[in-house]
C-alpha cells in the first residue's frame, strides 16, 4: 500500500511533491502502523479515507496552480476583510435590534402605559425615525471611539 501511496503522490504538482512528499509518506506510514492494530473494517475505512484524501488534496493543489478551485467558498483566506460599509450596516442592525428588544421589553412590562426606551419617553411621533436617529448617533459615537483608538495605535507605531 505504501508503494501505491507514493505513486498517488505524483498527482500533486512537482514543487509540492519535492517539498512535502517525505513528510506525507512518514505520516502515512505511522497512521498505517496504527491502523494495523485495528479490525479489518477499520483498516478498510482507513485506506478508503486516505485514498480519497490524497486524491482530493492533489486535485486542490493542482487547482491552486490555476488560481481556481470549486472549493473556494469553503477555504479561509487570510486576505479577507469586511468592508467598512459592511461593518457600518452590521453595527446599525445591532443597534436597531438592541433598541427593539428594549422597546418590546418595556411594552411587555407596562402594557397600558406609554412605551419608553431607556429614560426617554416617546409619544406618538414616528418611532422608526427615532430608532434610526438614535442608532446613527450611537454608531457615530462608537465609530469615533474606534477611529481614535486606531489613530492612537498608528501613532504609537503599531500596525494591524
Amino acid at each position: 500500500m505504501l508503494a501505491f501511496y507514493r505513486c498517488l503522490l505524483r498527482l500533486y504538482p512537482a514543487e509540492y511533491v519535492h517539498e512535502y512528499a517525505d513528510e506525507m509518506v512518514l505520516v502515512f506510514r505511522q497512521a498505517q502502523q496504527a491502523a494495523r492494530e485495528q479490525n479489518v473494517q477499520r483498516r478498510v475505512l482507513f485506506y478508503i479515507r486516505e485514498l480519497f484524501g490524497i486524491l482530493e488534496g492533489a486535485y486542490r493543489a493542482q487547482c491552486r496552480n490555476f488560481h481556481w478551485t470549486p472549493f473556494r467558498r469553503f477555504e479561509m483566506r487570510s486576505e479577507f476583510r469586511f468592508s467598512r460599509v459592511t461593518v457600518a450596516v452590521m453595527t446599525a442592525l445591532l443597534a436597531f435590534v438592541v433598541l427593539t428588544i428594549d422597546y418590546v421589553r418595556n411594552i411587555a412590562a407596562n402594557p397600558g402605559s406609554q412605551p419608553t426606551i431607556g429614560i426617554l419617553h416617546i409619544p406618538s411621533l414616528s418611532r422608526v425615525l427615532f430608532f434610526l436617529a438614535y442608532g446613527l448617533f450611537t454608531m457615530c459615537i462608537y465609530g469615533s471611539i474606534g477611529y481614535g483608538v486606531i489613530l492612537a495605535l498608528r501613532k504609537a507605531g503599531l500596525r494591524k
